[in-house]
């Protein structure tokens, strides 16, 4: 019997050993990208993330088979996890729930685009203009891409011969690159000028090396134009002007647009250049539609929250003007009920105080002689 019994508690131990083994060894990684990782799993269960509200969804990624190992790894997506300083997020395997640590979100393929408005070449100077596109963290977190010398740059010439200017790479001719970034209320503009010595540029391409995940890729190819010779600026079109005989792409400055052969200035690029009451829409100031209940705070509708006896007129809180025999009550001025044994005081029912000799009747303190005789002449 006993023999038996050490027999099943051996068994029973390594079990526990085991399933421990199995739970130790699933290994959990977040990086500043956004992504994550899930090692060792010896088979694969559906993925799950939490989100700010505590539900959980879908954890976008895929399980990959490591057929050497028997093991499976889970590689979520870039951008899952972006939260500004060092934070707690929880992963459910499964019906296990996991927490790891993830590091602040600095960059992600996935969160930025670029677009390449233009480029050219005169004199034997090359020129573009592109612009990356900010990403909203949180709602109050912007993230903004201002690192122009990370990406990788290459102006492509006839018979494929290309111009690298890279963090790793780097053409003699195309060494001397000046970037200029403009910051712009939802993106960033960068202005691109190098002396290359020659006028023939094809085209020009733009990406960023280390984006090499399978489903994101910073990357953008534009075709450069050959700028027309001019004498005065309506040789040109709206947005250039004639300069050195070259019509050249006018560099309007942060708030500005081209038009008309000249910059000219927007109403507004963001909210603070408008008044409390307004904001920016399409960098004209539009008055805010703020319901009766709200008032114009800060650029934005904002419920009133007034006192009792206050009342909303216009926007604002107002202070009610009762009769001597009415309250304030719920913003409105209600006709107060006194008993006989009080009075109306500072739009209050308080008790009488009468003397030895008087009795409150009606409101007021009256003589026991007094009331006495109402309540005879009552009777008769």
């Amino acid at each position: 019997m006993k023999k038996s019994m050490r027999k099943g508690l051996l068994i029973l131990f390594l079990v526990l050993f085991f399933s421990l083994s199995l739970v130790e060894a699933l290994e959990l990684k977040c990086d500043s990208d956004g992504s994550f990782t899930i090692k060792n799993a010896r088979k694969t269960s559906p993925v799950f993330i939490e989100t700010k509200t505590g539900e959980f969804i879908d954890a976008p990624g895929e399980w990959v088979e490591v057929k050497e190992d028997k093991q499976y790894n889970f590689y979520g997506d870039e951008g899952t996890f972006i939260a500004k300083e060092k934070s707690k997020q929880k992963i459910k395997i499964g019906k296990s729930t996991k927490t790891v640590t993830c590091p602040p979100f600095t960059f992600s393929c996935r969160v930025f685009n670029l677009s390449i408005d233009y480029c050219y070449t005169i004199g034997g100077t090359f020129q573009a203009k592109y612009s990356v596109y900010n990403f909203d963290i949180d709602g109050k977190n912007t993230l903004r891409f201002d690192k122009p010398f990370l990406l990788h740059y290459d102006i492509v010439f006839p018979g494929q011969r290309k111009y690298t200017h890279a963090p790793d790479a780097l053409t003699k001719e195309f060494a001397e690159l000046n970037i200029t970034m403009r910051k712009l209320a939802g993106l960033n503009k960068f202005i691109m000028k190098a002396p290359i010595g020659r006028d023939d540029a094809l085209s020009l391409e733009i990406r960023y090396e280390d984006c090499t995940q399978r489903k994101f890729n910073l990357f953008e190819w534009k075709a450069c134009v050959q700028q027309p010779a001019c004498t005065i600026n309506k040789d040109c079109t709206g947005d250039e002007q004639c300069q050195e005989k070259f019509c050249q792409k006018l560099v309007c400055g942060d708030c500005q647009y081209a038009a008309n052969n000249t910059c000219f200035s927007y109403e507004c690029c963001d909210h603070s250049a408008c008044a409390a009451a307004a904001v920016c829409t399409e960098n004209t100031c539009t008055p805010l539609q703020c319901s009766e209940q709200q008032a114009a705070r800060e650029h934005a509708c904002v419920e009133l929250t007034c006192a009792d006896d206050e009342f909303i007129e216009q926007h604002q809180c107002k202070k009610l003007s009762c009769a001597e025999s009415e309250a304030p009550h719920d913003h409105a001025c209600v006709k107060l009920e006194c008993t006989g044994d009080e009075q109306v005081l500072n739009h209050q029912c308080v008790s009488l105080e009468c003397g030895l000799f008087q009795r409150a009747v009606e409101h007021e303190c009256v003589s026991w002689g007094k009331w006495i005789r109402g309540k005879w002449k009552s009777i008769k």
